[in-house]
């Protein structure tokens, strides 16, 4: 917080740390990774969800 010399008002200041030792820049924001499309997670899931009903079934042939 920053104290005005009146006393009355104060605003708070968003101070930026600095990176630890042996960080770039880089590591902080800015990066543009891509989000998987919803047509990718689709897939997984439903090819996890066909693993597991083919495992329920192997099991229950048991």
């Amino acid at each position: 917080m920053v104290r005005k010399a009146d006393g009355l008002e104060s605003e708070k200041v968003k101070q930026p740390l600095p990176l630890p030792k042996n960080v770039p820049n880089s590591a902080v924001g800015g990066g543009s990774t891509p989000e998987p499309t919803m047509p990718l997670l689709l897939l997984v899931g439903g090819l996890f969800l066909l693993f597991q009903r083919s495992r329920r079934e192997v099991a229950d042939s048991v």
